[in-house]
């Protein structure tokens, strides 16, 4: 596979040939135009040099930081470390002043969105997390899960996630106040727009999810386990299990049908088994 960089406006600085490097600039990859801002160390004796990125695309609402080493490993370029990935200030927006200078402001306490952290290893096969920790909410009591996720780079690429998160509250998860008691027709509503608003991936691949509860209003659902890939129009759900009240176990799979023209809902096979139906 090829990848093109273009429109490169950088500067780019160096104290030697062998480093320290650093590059302040922007440029597109495949198109996407990016805000990078990179520095190294200085090159060492084994062909390691340490690198650290610092990447903020257009397109999206975050911010990719790495710092590792990178250097040629049997005779193919190789790049390891750790990672982090933040999601933007929702509540700040760009105005341009007077100056034509561009000038963000906030139209409250900034919101602390996403945090992704973990270790990575990169080659020109295979994108490897060997670890991650996934951070939402509040910084000071944050959702937390934590998985592993690898992508394959070759002619036929394919991603691969597995996460464990902690206990989630279903109406706080899509945007309720805690506490709002929202209505089931409210929950469908919101549940279907958190969708629409998750990253549509490119690349076919398989998402791998286990949580020991979600407590929707009053009820609690625990031991779900869900297993999707993406496609055309949707998710392919290929299995979803879960342990509801009374015993109850609830098995599925199919097709979630999600689409920008307003089409939403489930396609497939339910078991729905009641072991205790008095509760």
């Amino acid at each position: 596979r090829s990848h093109l960089f273009s429109e490169i406006n950088s500067t780019i600085s160096a104290k030697s040939l062998a480093g320290p490097w650093r590059m302040d600039g922007t440029l597109r990859l495949d198109g996407l135009r990016t805000t990078v801002t990179a520095s190294t160390g200085k090159a060492e004796g084994n062909g390691q040099m340490r690198l650290r990125l610092k990447a903020d695309p257009d397109a999206y609402p975050l911010v990719i930081e790495t710092d590792g080493n990178a250097g040629i490993v049997n005779g193919a370029a190789a790049y390891s470390g750790q990672f982090k990935i933040s999601g933007a200030d929702k509540n700040s927006a760009e105005l341009r002043g007077t100056d034509g200078e561009t000038v963000r402001v906030s139209a409250g306490k900034p919101d602390p969105g996403f945090r992704l952290n973990g270790k990575f290893s990169l080659d020109h096969q295979k994108l490897g997390v060997d670890e991650f920790r996934f951070e939402t909410g509040p910084l000071d009591n944050p959702y937390t899960a934590d998985g592993k996720a690898s992508v394959d780079l070759g002619l036929k690429p394919s991603f691969a996630i597995e996460a464990n998160g902690a206990q989630v509250q279903f109406d706080e998860a899509v945007g309720a106040e805690a506490g709002a008691g929202l209505t089931l027709d409210q929950r469908i509503a919101a549940f279907e727009q958190a969708l629409l608003d998750m990253p549509r991936p490119t690349i076919p691949g398989t998402v791998e999810v286990k949580l020991p509860a979600v407590v929707v209003g009053d009820t609690t659902v625990r031991d779900v386990h869900l297993s999707a890939e993406p496609v055309d129009g949707g998710w392919s759900v290929k299995s979803l299990a879960a342990t509801l009240p009374g015993r109850t176990t609830l098995e599925a799979d199919g097709m979630l049908v999600l689409n920008l023209e307003g089409h939403f809902g489930f396609n497939g096979s339910l078991l729905l088994a009641v072991a205790q139906p008095s509760g």
